[in-house]
């Protein structure tokens, strides 16, 4: 099975870090991205996407005081990145 982390920085320091495997790596990386970048408070737009061969982020670009970095490692595949966004946009969808 794949392995992936999910690593939480806030200020560049790590404040979270979580390991899951590929069945369920969709799932945890929504629910880390809805608590650090809470929809209630962040619109899309202030989120910024970034991606490479083994990582993917989502940095707020909201300029509050808080700068929070959410990475995804492991070998990163077009579908698992479609998979993640697909299921952000589900969670702004769904919460107005």
């Amino acid at each position: 099975m794949d392995t992936f982390e999910i690593v939480v920085f806030e200020y560049q320091d790590v404040h979270s870090r979580l390991d899951c495997q590929r069945h369920e790596v969709v799932d945890k990386f929504v629910k880390k991205y809805c608590r650090y970048f809470d929809p209630a408070y962040y619109t899309e737009p202030s989120i910024i996407f970034n991606r490479g061969k083994f990582y993917l982020s989502y940095r707020d670009d909201s300029g509050g005081d808080k700068p929070v970095l959410l990475m995804l490692t492991g070998y990163i595949t077009d579908t698992l990145v479609a998979d993640i966004k697909a299921a952000v946009r589900e969670m702004y969808d769904s919460s107005f």
